[in-house]
């Protein structure tokens, strides 16, 4: 049975994001601990001031401040993460 996908009836992540969270920028603890909760929060951090995310994280106010991100990098990610999959299940079927 073949699936077919019209591009009316694709969900935009960014805004199921935004929805999520109720807003555009959000804290880096909150994308870790859904999305990546194989990393601690010190890998994370250290991962963030080395630029290694698969997305932009900064800090609003200083060295000691939290990292923030913007959810539509991170939808970015996810859409990236999920277009690979979905290449990757369409060669294996």
């Amino acid at each position: 049975m073949k699936v077919t996908t019209n591009k009316c009836d694709k969900i935009d992540t960014s805004m199921m994001l935004i929805l999520r969270y109720k807003r555009p920028v959000i804290s880096l603890r909150d994308i870790v601990e859904d999305y990546m909760p194989h990393l601690d929060m010190a890998a994370a951090k250290q991962r963030a001031s080395k630029c290694k995310l698969p997305f932009p994280a900064f800090k609003v106010d200083g060295n000691k401040s939290e990292y923030f991100v913007n959810v539509s990098d991170v939808a970015i990610w996810l859409d990236d993460l999920q277009k690979e999959s979905q290449k990757n299940w369409s060669e294996v079927k």
